[in-house]
């Protein structure tokens, strides 16, 4: 068995991939996520990496969020890989991708339009993970 990795911008390596050559594909892509750490962008309400410094000056992270220049190489539509996932892929061989449960159906609809059939759902119970303010009492 020989075991290929490839470093760089998978939309470019997949390219050079053949058709069909690949025997499982386990992805974590790139997907929208609520205002990026931020509770009211617009008010610089930020926690976490968005915050102020320890100098209380504001973090230039903030006018990156606000603009959406953060993310902005993660700004990916799920048309413009899955195509090329489901080309390289061999028949009948499993795929595991990551996605959060707001971009699930979105995800699931480009997944069958490139092909793919929708098998089972599977639940990662990322038990240790740091609460967000969603499940923390204020």
């Amino acid at each position: 068995m020989t075991i290929q990795l490839l470093q760089g911008d998978c939309l470019e390596h997949m390219k050079e991939i053949p058709d069909g050559s690949v025997d499982c594909a386990v992805i974590d892509p790139p997907y929208k996520i609520v205002a990026g750490g931020c509770r009211k962008v617009a008010d610089n309400e930020c926690s976490g990496i968005f915050n102020k410094r320890r100098d209380n000056k504001r973090t230039d992270w903030v006018d990156e969020v606000r603009t959406g220049k953060m993310f902005k190489h993660n700004d990916i539509k799920f048309s413009d890989w899955l195509p090329e996932l489901f080309r390289v892929l061999k028949e009948k061989i499993h795929c595991y991708l990551m996605i959060n449960s707001r971009n699930l159906k979105d995800l699931q609809v480009e997944a069958e339009k490139a092909g793919f059939k929708f098998q089972n759902l599977l639940i990662w119970d990322k038990g240790n993970v740091t609460p967000n303010r969603y499940y923390m009492q204020g």
